[in-house]
């Protein structure tokens, strides 16, 4: 591999690998970039004809190529170069393989999750400093990144804001492989904010709906959460002896609070026989009672408004109260009319509620 993809360019290839089975990535075991065998005066022709079948490659949206030392940037029309110098803690690079890839004897390789939210947490805080981006917009968007290489959904690798998802995946990687990898990165651009995205995510997430939520209810306080416990998202629960009295076999919540006994099911709304939809629903909250288990169902309309949501959190919280105490309870939700903690919500909603479906206040 000696022509390494980066940036955009890397991050849609590696989204359409998961969704894609014409574009095949593979770990290589390299931890640093290394020099193109291709002469540097052809190497921006040559990857922009081979990859031209993968990228849509023009003025508006260059090829973004790693570049080992500022002497081997290529100059290119087409072609925008990303320094990067340093030897990575771990495998830094896969493999890109696909028969849309034009024959050449040059291979390719593409970022991988961890360095790719690396990469973006340097361009969310360049966005920052020329005052284009909000400090806490730029933790939600590499908090979402994460969340979606650790769940099973993907975004769509061309237009991942209004683009529709994928489900149904399997997750690219483990959190601790996040944590591991940027532990060992030191005196980075963006170190910081990546390793604070990779902190507040969550694994296992099926949709961005099911980030959104437990994004509001785990965040601290401070960021426009309600400060629960991160929960376990699609895990079965362990039904024990006190599962001979449920009818289902195997339980698995959306959200699952285990210190708070508490589970969070959202409805897509996407059964067709409502009939069947209303018992199982009904077999479900009896099984949870039964269980001891407090469960809330939400619904789109639940957050479609920063309004809406609020009075989400006020319901999550009530219940919660029997295990983290009234007095917390009680602050928790006089913070909820927080004005500055308001406007971190809005932004929370406005970052991961789905395009097409915002309301007015969370368009813009």
């Amino acid at each position: 591999m000696d022509i390494f993809v980066s940036g955009g360019s890397s991050l849609e290839l590696l989204r359409r690998s998961r969704i894609d089975n014409q574009v095949t990535v593979a770990p290589t075991g390299l931890r640093r970039v290394r020099r193109s065998a291709c002469p540097y005066e052809r190497l921006g022709d040559v990857a922009v004809d081979r990859l031209s079948g993968l990228l849509a490659i023009n003025a508006a949206h260059p090829l973004r190529l790693h570049a080992p030392d500022p002497g081997h940037r290529v100059r290119h029309r087409l072609v925008a170069s990303d320094m990067c110098s340093v030897e990575f803690p771990a495998t830094a690079f896969l493999g890109l393989s696909s028969p849309l890839l034009k024959p050449g004897t040059h291979g390719f390789a593409i970022d991988v999750p961890q360095l790719s939210l690396l990469q973006l947490a340097r361009d969310r805080q360049r966005r920052i400093r020329r005052g284009i981006l909000e400090d806490f917009a730029a933790l939600v968007d590499l908090t979402e990144f994460t969340n979606e290489m650790c769940g099973s959904y993907g975004r769509d690798p061309r237009d991942p804001l209004r683009g529709a998802c994928t489900y149904g995946l399997r997750p690219l990687q483990r959190l601790e492989d996040f944590s591991g990898f940027l532990a060992g990165c030191s005196r980075m651009r963006g170190i910081a904010l990546a390793r604070q995205a990779a902190h507040l995510a969550v694994e296992s997430a099926a949709s961005p709906m099911e980030s959104l939520l437990a994004l509001l209810l785990s965040l601290p306080p401070e960021l426009g959460g309600i400060g629960l416990e991160k929960p376990l998202v699609n895990q079965p629960l362990d039904l024990g002896p006190s599962g001979r009295g449920v009818q289902h076999r195997r339980l698995r919540p959306d959200l699952y609070f285990p210190g708070l006994e508490l589970a969070l099911e959202y409805d897509s709304g996407e059964w067709h026989d409502l009939a069947e939809q209303r018992r199982e629903d009904v077999r479900r909250m009896q099984d949870y009672a039964a269980l001891g288990i407090v469960a809330c169902p939400i619904v789109f309309d639940d957050l479609r408004t920063p309004a809406a949501a609020e009075t989400l959190l006020a319901r999550v919280i009530s219940p919660s109260s029997r295990h983290m105490g009234k007095r917390l309870a009680r602050e928790r939700l006089d913070l909820l009319g927080d004005p500055e903690l308001r406007a971190r919500r809005r932004i929370l909603l406005r970052r991961l509620l789905p395009r097409g479906r915002r309301p007015p206040e969370c368009a813009n």
